[in-house]
C-alpha cells in the first residue's frame, strides 16, 4: 500500500504519509477488535464461575467496572481510528484512482468490494459504541452481546485485509486506466437523438493527428436537416486537462458537416461536443466519448494526480484528523481522563500542520 503512494511522484510526501496514517488507524482498530474477541469470553466465564455472581447480579451489576472502562477507552479508540481511516482512506483513493473511469479497473472493482466491506463494519462499530457499550454493566445480555459483535467486526475486518493485500497485488487504478481502449468501445461512429434531430458523428482515421469529423443530421423520418445555420465540434482530453478546441464544421449539403482541422494531439479518451444551430428549434446539443489509440512506438499518455489538488486535500486530511483527536479527547475520554492531555496536543499540530499546508499551497 505504501508503496503505492511513493510511486505517486507527483504527491509522494502526502500520498506516503497518508498511507502510514492509514496503517497505524488500522492497526489500533484492528488489534483492538481481536484483543476484544479473545478477551471477552474469559471474562463471561469468570463472572458466570464467581461466587460473588449472584451477588452482583442482584445489585444489578453484570459487568466489571474496570471492563466497563477499558472497553469506554478503546471505543474512543477506535472512534479516532474510524474517522482517520475514512479520511486517509479517501485521500489515498482519490491517489491510485484520479479519473472516474479509472473504476472500471481491476483496482477500481477490488476497492468498490473492499468499501462494500466496510460499511457493515462501521455499522457494527457503531451499534457497538452506541448501543452496547452504554449497557454493559446493567444489562445481563450486554456482555454477550458485546462477543458477538466484536467477533462479527474481526471477521470483517480479516475480510477487510485480505482485499488489501489483493489491492497491493494490483496495478493502481489510474495506471491501468491510462493504456488505451481500456473499457472502451474502438468504434469511431456515434448517434445520438436530441431536440428533435437525429445526430450521427464519424471520426476518420481515428488516429493521432489530423482527422475527418463528420456530422450526419437527419429528422426523426430519416430526412436530411437542411436548415441548419452553424455546427460546431469541440474536442476535449479527457485524462488531463489540455483545453477545449472548438471547431467550425463546413456545410457539404444534405445535412452533411465536416470539420477538416480535427486534430488528436495525444492518445487516450476524447470527446466531442457537437452542436447544432437551427432558425425554427432548440439548439442541439451532444456528445460522444472515444478513444484514440496510440501509434506505432508511443506510450500511452499516463492519468496522474494534480499536485495542487493533492496538496489541498492532504492539508483538508490533516485538518480532519486534528478536529477527531479534539472531538475524541473532550467526548470519547473526558476532560481529566488520561490520554486526553496527548489527544489535545496532536489535534492541535495536526491542525496548524494542516491549515499551514493550506495557506502555503
Amino acid at each position: 500500500m505504501v508503496s503505492h503512494g511513493a510511486a505517486v511522484t507527483q504527491i509522494r510526501i502526502a500520498a506516503v504519509v497518508s498511507d502510514y496514517f492509514h496503517l497505524l488507524a488500522a492497526s489500533f482498530w484492528v488489534g483492538g477488535l481481536f484483543y476484544l474477541a479473545l478477551a471477552v469470553p474469559p471474562v463471561m466465564k469468570a463472572m458466570r464461575q464467581s461466587k460473588y455472581a449472584g451477588r452482583l447480579q442482584e445489585s444489578g451489576v453484570f459487568c466489571p467496572a474496570s471492563h466497563v472502562m477499558a472497553v469506554s477507552r478503546f471505543s474512543a479508540l477506535a472512534l479516532l481510528s474510524v474517522g482517520a481511516l475514512l479520511v486517509t482512506g479517501l485521500y489515498s483513493s482519490w491517489a491510485q484512482v484520479t479519473v472516474f473511469r479509472a473504476v472500471a479497473t481491476p483496482y477500481g472493482i477490488v476497492l468498490l468490494a473492499k468499501l462494500e466491506l466496510v460499511v457493515p463494519l462501521l455499522m457494527l462499530a457503531a451499534f457497538n459504541s452506541f448501543w452496547v457499550r452504554p449497557r454493559l454493566a446493567l444489562q445481563p445480555n450486554a456482555l454477550r452481546m458485546l462477543r458477538k459483535v466484536v467477533t462479527a467486526e474481526a471477521i470483517l475486518a480479516v475480510l477487510v485485509l485480505l482485499s488489501v493485500g489483493v489491492l497491493v497485488s494490483l496495478d493502481p487504478a489510474r495506471q491501468a486506466a491510462s493504456a488505451p481502449r481500456v473499457g472502451q468501445s474502438s468504434d469511431q461512429a456515434f448517434t445520438a437523438s436530441v431536440e428533435g434531430a437525429n445526430i450521427k458523428m464519424t471520426v476518420d482515421p481515428g488516429q493521432l493527428g489530423s482527422n475527418l469529423v463528420t456530422v450526419f443530421i437527419t429528422d426523426r423520418a430519416g430526412r436530411a436537416i437542411t436548415n441548419a445555420t452553424q455546427v460546431t465540434v469541440g474536442l476535449t482530453f479527457l485524462d488531463r486537462d489540455i483545453g477545449i478546441e472548438v471547431i467550425p464544421a463546413l456545410d457539404h449539403g444534405f445535412g452533411v458537416w465536416v470539420a477538416h482541422e480535427a486534430n488528436f494531439s495525444v492518445a487516450g479518451k476524447w470527446r466531442a461536443t457537437i452542436t447544432v444551430v437551427r432558425p425554427d428549434a432548440f439548439d442541439a446539443r451532444t456528445a460522444f466519448e472515444f478513444i484514440v489509440p496510440l501509434g506505432p512506438g508511443q506510450t500511452p499518455a499516463s492519468i496522474t494526480p494534480s499536485p495542487s489538488t493533492g496538496k489541498l486535500l492532504f492539508a483538508l486530511e490533516l485538518v480532519l484528523i486534528g478536529l477527531l483527536f479534539f472531538g475524541v479527547g473532550a467526548i470519547g475520554l473526558g476532560r481529566g481522563a488520561p490520554g486526553f492531555r496527548l489527544s489535545e496536543v496532536l489535534g492541535t499540530v495536526a491542525t496548524l500542520a494542516g491549515l499551514a499546508l493550506a495557506m502555503l499551497g
